[in-house]
């Protein structure tokens, strides 16, 4: 079996609690963590491809300057097994529940109305797992709830990852179009949006939304990183119907308002918050 690459991070306790938002984002796969002397931690990170290691070290170093890190190789175990162990059913309000491929299990069981989300959770972020993929969920439930998004309407899901947002409004009635700038998120939203029988509804693109000019939406998504955001505030709003949603997540509260501001400042009213954990959601 081929072996695996180890990332290790000796982190410090000023930064420790940054550290597990920053690979709560980043890593789908999971991570370990083992205290160390005086306060710091020794953050563990696994991967099976060259690639994947080179953007995950390039976004510790721009995340985090200076930090030590150190990388070897390791014996691999079997890693699909290891999945099916630790990864569970993630309730999303009453209409969504997000699973696993194999767990027949949990769809045969799952309450009438709940609508499942099937994703591979091996390859790229997004599997509900994390605040911020939650939220950007909740987001779309309570506005189908409302009938602000409803069968018809066009979206755009922005850094899609494993497609999960564009499969959750899919299954609404929804179409449109997911893209990403990450060749390997693309192969798997590919991948879990036919899973989810929703490929006539899911346009997948490798880029970014440099792509879209000249083209509207009735609900985009995109669930990256702060500073990106605010890069992107006037291009997303000029993507928007006038009576479109946008769901922004990926966001630390501490980074909230700064993002709501940038987007403010493209005429768009006060954002309405969702936080779980230290991470925020804005809904407008």
């Amino acid at each position: 079996m081929q072996g695996l690459i180890r990332i290790d991070m000796l982190v410090s306790p000023e930064n420790s609690e940054r550290m597990t938002g920053f690979l709560g984002l980043k890593l789908s796969c999971g991570w370990e963590e083992i205290e160390q002397p005086e306060g710091f931690t020794l953050f563990r990170a696994h991967f099976d491809t060259p690639l994947l290691v080179e953007k995950f070290i390039a976004e510790v170093e721009a995340w985090f300057p200076g930090l030590t890190i150190n990388r070897s190789e390791v014996e691999a175990k079997d890693w699909t097994s290891a999945w099916r162990e630790f990864f569970t059913p993630v309730p999303i309000r009453d209409r969504f529940i997000v699973v696993a491929p194999w767990m027949k299990e949990a769809l045969e069981n799952a309450n009438k109305g709940v609508t499942p989300i099937i994703i591979d959770p091996r390859m790229a972020f997004g599997t509900g797992h994390h605040a911020s993929t939650a939220l950007c969920l909740e987001a779309v439930s309570d506005l189908a709830e409302r009938g602000s998004i409803c069968p018809g309407s066009r979206f755009l899901d922005v850094g899609t990852g494993s497609g999960i947002l564009a499969i959750a409004c899919a299954k609404i009635g929804m179409w449109g179009i997911a893209c990403d700038i990450d060749p390997l998120a693309v192969e798997n939203a590919v991948y879990n949006r036919d899973v989810n029988r929703t490929k006539a509804a899911i346009d997948i693109r490798l880029g970014s939304i440099e792509l879209l000019q000249g083209e509207f939406f009735d609900c985009i998504m995109a669930n990256i990183l702060a500073e990106p955001l605010i890069n992107m505030a006037k291009a997303l709003t000029d993507l928007l119907n006038p009576t479109a949603n946008l769901v922004l997540s990926g966001i630390l509260t501490s980074q909230a308002e700064r993002v709501e501001a940038a987007f403010m400042e493209q005429g768009l009213g006060k954002a309405k918050h969702y936080q779980k954990d230290e991470w925020t959601a804005l809904v407008w």
